[in-house]
């Protein structure tokens, strides 16, 4: 006698396929470059992109003219943050010469930077004179400013 089991006799036809179909991953895949084609050059030439690059450099600015600050304090010297072109480095008076005692550093060419050449810091940590430094490309705009009796530095819109 032969018996059969009727739990174990299946249909292949009944069963869903496992897993897409190749026409399905194709199309999921052109679905997603036609996004990358839209979205990436939104994202890298429009207002986000430069909403980016003016804050952090205005952000980095910030930073360096906090640092030149500390120096100032704790070394017991002058120092000063000073543009030369896109660039800008820190340095310490030395009897009337200043050497410098950063790496130079770049503003992209794509961001117009507008305000004094340099600020120079007391050992006391003020600037003797208020200080504004721009940045902006066309309505994206960040202002690192000193005040000058305290040293302080402030970043904002403007």
């Amino acid at each position: 006698m032969i018996f059969i089991n009727e739990s174990r006799i299946t249909n292949h036809e009944s069963r869903p396929p496992k897993g897409f179909s190749l026409i399905e991953l194709l199309f999921t895949v052109v679905v997603i470059g036609i996004l990358a084609a839209v979205v990436i050059p939104r994202v890298t030439s429009g207002d986000l992109y430069n909403k980016f690059l003016v804050y952090t450099t205005a952000h980095q600015v910030a930073a360096d003219l906090r640092l030149t600050r500390r120096l100032a304090i704790t070394n017991s010297d002058d120092y000063k943050l000073e543009f030369t072109g896109d660039t800008y480095a820190i340095y310490k008076d030395n009897g009337g010469a200043w050497d410098k005692v950063s790496e130079d550093k770049t503003v992209d060419d794509s961001i117009a930077r507008t305000g004094p050449a340099s600020v120079t810091f007391s050992p006391t940590g003020a600037s003797g004179v208020a200080r504004t430094f721009k940045f902006n490309i066309g309505s994206v705009r960040y202002q690192a400013a000193v005040i000058r009796t305290t040293g302080s530095v402030v970043l904002e819109t403007y």
